[in-house]
């Protein structure tokens, strides 16, 4: 179902069905607040944890570095992707959740190709700033050493896929001593950053409080949304209701014209005797 639709507060199912109903959500309905109404209520959910949680990021990294998987298989309904998960517990606000880490194939050859693109973007972008640095003058030294610092506390450098190792250099010119900066880039990328990007960008995260199916039929469960949202598409907007016309047109023109005109809206039929032609 849609996160937006999912009630906050006030959430209640009869004894009988607590233990037979899962809500399945995306992302959307994934805060500390639903979290904990769903838990306090005992109802059960499974959704997508955000990208954009702080828990996300520290739960894949904890799965990338000592995780327990289980075998590579795919789930009903889609053949094509194989999946492997990895279970550990976690809290969102103050309830006490599941986090399934899940690694998707399907997600994996996405990542190879970013792998491949993004570190050859880096390098070149890189060896123009290197090259730009490399034509700057300073003064004195101190100005010098300030802007490579500057420079390598900014993001594209601290951040990066590749390392780059400095010197400042004294140079004898016609005006007196200048300081200018000389860089290299590594011949290779980090390897520990590609591994952790490219881990992060091949998973996703179920998150659910369900203590009965387990992670892999909890993953089955959230595959399977798109079969559901397909199933209710006709009831999530308005339905109308188109008139229908009749026209005179033979032996059956009684029976026609008194159903035309049982039919609201319906636009009376021109007598034969006043028709053109």
């Amino acid at each position: 179902m849609d996160g937006h639709g999912l009630p906050t507060s006030g959430l209640t199912l009869p004894d009988v069905l607590r233990a037979q109903v899962l809500f399945v959500a995306d992302s959307k309905m994934v805060s500390e607040t639903t979290v904990e109404d769903c838990c306090a209520a005992d109802i059960s959910f499974v959704s997508r944890l955000p990208n954009t949680f702080g828990l996300e990021r520290q739960t894949k990294e904890t799965v990338r570095k000592a995780g327990q998987w289980d075998a590579d298989r795919p789930v009903q309904g889609d053949r094509r992707t194989i999946y492997r998960v990895c279970e550990i517990p976690g809290v969102i606000g103050d309830a006490a959740v599941r986090l399934v880490v899940v690694h998707s194939s399907a997600l994996a050859a996405k990542a190879q190709h970013w792998e491949e693109t993004q570190t050859v973007r880096e390098a070149e972008a890189l060896d123009r700033q290197i090259a730009h640095w490399g034509l700057q003058r300073f003064a004195c030294a101190d100005d010098a050493q300030h802007a490579w610092q500057t420079w390598q506390a900014t993001k594209a450098v601290a951040q990066g896929l590749w390392a780059i190792e400095g010197a400042i250099l004294e140079e004898d010119t016609p005006e007196g001593p200048q300081w200018r900066v000389q860089a290299t880039r590594a011949e290779t990328p980090r390897a520990d950053r590609i591994a952790a990007e490219r881990f992060r960008r091949s998973t996703f995260i179920v998150v659910s409080n369900d203590p009965r199916r387990s992670a892999r039929d909890l993953l089955t469960a959230y595959k399977r949304q798109y079969v559901n949202q397909q199933d209710h598409a006709m009831v999530k907007g308005p339905l109308q209701v188109v008139p229908l016309y009749l026209k005179d047109t033979g032996p059956t023109a009684p029976a026609q014209r008194s159903m035309s005109q049982e039919l609201p809206g319906a636009i009376p039929e021109t007598p034969a005797s006043t028709r053109e032609g």
